[in-house]
């Protein structure tokens, strides 16, 4: 199994999975030309992925979905409630016309190699959801958007070898920083963002004593800095007792094909 980051944060979603020829887009919250162009560059253009899951209707999650070529068969996997949402890009309904699979929440299906299986979170969209994709007895857990720690999310986390999870905020910095009081309180409210010391805490909470890899996901560009984020997620190993390096933590990029996980062969780039 293979893993690349195309994208992550406020201003785009993306990442695809790849077993045995076969290739999953998570999310597609990237311009569609940018999207093609990011897909390319991983190795997967467009046309030979095998399914694209959608983890919920927000635009930087789902902006992109015309870089698939619509008439085309390739799926797209979503819970009844974001397929409910219809969304809308570009004056038209995201989905219409295309092949849409409705998953519901806490089942798994079966997509070529992968066991897809959706866990449900708390983020302010109407159904939203993360996954663990399992293939080849790999197994990686994505779960970008989520407001607050949930127990059932300990399951898939622990089993993963690659957690791709929201870090979005500091929290000294959003209570302090530039964003009006709606909108802190929008983001650290329940159904709103993971900050770096909850996704730290869930962390400890599920991981064992070593040999997994963290990917950061959706840091927001005006409340956290890479360096914060991989330092609260470090410095909470160490008081939970993990020797240094247990896990490899990184920061996924805004943008761009560099971070790229294999079981076999870990990828150095973008050591934090």
């Amino acid at each position: 199994m293979q893993v690349t980051s195309l994208a992550s944060g406020s201003s785009g979603n993306a990442l695809v999975v790849a077993h045995e020829g076969r290739a999953l887009l998570v999310d597609c919250g990237v311009a569609p030309r940018r999207l093609a162009a990011l897909l390319r560059e991983a190795g997967t253009p467009p046309a030979e992925l095998s399914a694209v899951l959608i983890t919920h209707e927000h635009s930087d999650h789902i902006v992109g979905v015309n870089a698939i070529a619509r008439g085309s068969e390739i799926p797209f996997y979503m819970s009844p409630g974001t397929r409910r949402a219809n969304p809308f890009a570009g004056g038209a309904a995201v989905f219409a016309s295309r092949p849409v699979v409705e998953q519901p929440v806490g089942s798994t299906r079966s997509i070529g190699p992968f066991e897809v299986t959706s866990f449900p979170v708390s983020h302010d969209g109407t159904e939203v959801c993360g996954y663990l994709i399992e293939a080849g007895g790999r197994a990686v857990a994505v779960f970008t958007d989520l407001g607050v720690a949930e127990p059932h999310l300990h399951e898939p986390l622990s089993r993963a070898e690659l957690i791709v999870i929201e870090a979005n905020h500091d929290e000294g910095l959003l209570w302090n920083g530039p964003y009006p009081w709606h909108l802190k309180r929008r983001v650290a409210s329940p159904r709103g963002h993971l900050s770096n010391v909850a996704c730290a805490e869930l962390l400890c909470d599920t991981l064992p004593s070593d040999g997994r890899e963290v990917w950061l996901a959706h840091l927001s560009r005006t409340n956290n800095r890479d360096q914060i984020a991989s330092g609260a997620v470090r410095h909470a190993f160490h008081l939970y007792g993990m020797r240094d390096g247990a896990h490899t933590v990184r920061v996924m990029p805004a943008q761009g094909t560099t971070l790229r996980w294999q079981p076999s062969a870990r990828q150095l780039a973008l050591g934090i």
